[in-house]
């Protein structure tokens, strides 16, 4: 629904608005960590050597939410890819190796 703008099966959840606003940059602390409304981004990492949020083949659009046991629901609007995993990390960096996703 997300990577649809807001739509699915052809009805509309949410305004494409409301998702692009979810997915914009609202607060960086400069190294891991950005966020939209709620959502986790992939922003670029501002200090070397800090690793980014997600897979390294991932978007700088890529965006999602991970849960304290590790759950995560992950989308990368660039590749059309969405994934809920458990744990987060290493299956997602095996799905973009699998997928051969740069």
């Amino acid at each position: 629904m997300m990577l649809a703008g807001g739509e699915i099966g052809g009805r509309r959840i949410l305004r494409r608005e409301t998702v692009q606003e979810m997915t914009r940059l609202r607060l960086s602390d400069g190294g891991r960590w950005s966020w939209g409304l709620g959502l986790n981004l992939n922003t670029p990492p501002a200090a070397p050597g800090v690793a980014g949020r997600y897979p390294a083949k991932a978007s700088p659009r890529a965006y999602g939410h991970a849960g304290a046991s590790g759950i995560m629901a992950f989308a990368d609007p660039a590749h059309r890819l969405t994934v809920v995993t458990i744990p987060a990390d290493a299956v997602l960096e095996a799905i973009y190796a699998d997928l051969n996703l740069a």
